[in-house]
């Protein structure tokens, strides 16, 4: 089984070779049964170490083991949502650059991505946006659902990966809907992307706003959702447009 042509093959190199700054490393959280899509992330990740070995790297963990899943919960992830990508910097730390399900189809590119986005030291951004982003001062996470057909969640996710980067309180979780249907339902997911904020740790929604917004207003619902539970906000639900 070969998932990836040498044309794509290609165009990793070429972006590993001018993007990816430093080396980094994937966790793959996988196991064996009751999962469609783990034989294929194994494979995935296993192509794109052996396309760009210098600068990629990966550990595949098995849920199905205690160990496996005590590692899942030390990242904030559900042991059984499967599978599920952590990707470390050159130092083995966690960014928030999280996905779960296969990143497939349009995703991959957001998966590559989150790969150039663990890469980089900092991120440049102006003297306004980092004021906004010392306003974070709650730990969020940031969940987008999107589906593998969706032309514009590839820009919600990096958006979110971006943001996890820039601030040591996001975590950013893009979650297939379709494999994940459970969640999708639970947080009325009726178009893609859709993002919802809560606390870390908690499922309970803080702001939630669907389509991909402009990094500004992305921004201003992470300071939305920051400032509500700093005054013990929370339990309720703001929508926002």
């Amino acid at each position: 089984m070969q998932l990836l042509n040498e044309e794509v093959k290609k165009q990793i190199r070429d972006i590993f070779n001018k993007e990816v700054k430093n080396p980094v490393k994937v966790l793959l959280f996988t196991r064996a049964f009751n999962c469609e899509t783990c034989q294929y992330a194994e494979q995935m990740v296993k192509e794109i170490g052996e396309t760009v070995p210098e600068k990629f790297s990966y550990e595949i963990i098995s849920t199905a083991t205690p160990e496996g899943q005590e590692k899942a919960k030390a990242y904030g992830l559900d042991p059984d949502r499967v599978p599920a990508f952590v990707i470390l910097d050159k130092d083995g730390k966690d960014r928030g650059i999280h996905y779960i399900g296969l990143p497939a189809g349009l995703e991959f590119s957001t998966f590559i991505n989150g790969i150039v986005l663990a890469s980089i030291d900092e991120l440049p951004m102006d003297d306004r946006v980092k004021e906004m982003i010392e306003q974070i001062n709650q730990p969020l996470d940031v969940r987008v659902f999107v589906t593998t057909s969706c032309g514009y969640c590839p820009q919600a996710a990096i958006t979110a990966y971006q943001f996890a980067v820039a601030s040591p309180n996001v975590v950013a979780n893009v979650i297939d809907a379709q494999e994940n249907p459970d969640l999708a339902q639970k947080y009325q997911v009726v178009g893609v992307p859709k993002i919802v904020i809560t606390k870390q740790g908690s499922d309970e929604p803080v702001v939630e706003f669907v389509g991909a917004q402009p990094p500004e207003y992305f921004l201003s619902y992470l300071v939305q959702a920051a400032q509500r539970l700093s005054k013990g906000g929370g339990s309720g639900l703001i929508i926002t447009p």
